[in-house]
């Protein structure tokens, strides 16, 4: 089983996908949450180490490491690639 713990908190953050839109990634101990803005939260689920699918929409969330293993970057699809710039951790509220 995965530990989804360690994977929030290499993953938790803030990723802009444009002015004004981002993908917030959050945990609890056990479930990763996304919530894009103004949309509702929803949880994703894990099918390898960095890699997510979500079950509400046909859509996978893969986290990128640079050469150190840090998370640096996400990508997603869901019919397209969207490629998303590295999180700001320093902007998530408390993992709850």
């Amino acid at each position: 089983m995965i530990a989804i713990l360690a994977i929030a908190l290499a993953t938790a953050g803030r990723y802009p996908l444009a002015p004004g839109f981002a993908l917030m990634v959050t945990a609890n101990s056990d479930q990763l949450y996304v919530q894009a803005t103004a949309q509702p939260r929803f949880p994703v689920y894990a099918s390898a180490c960095d890699e997510f699918f979500y079950k509400v929409v046909d859509a996978q969330l893969t986290f990128e490491r640079d050469a150190s293993g840090n998370v640096a970057a996400a990508s997603g699809s869901n019919g397209h690639v969207l490629n998303l710039t590295s999180p700001l951790a320093a902007q998530v509220p408390g993992n709850n």
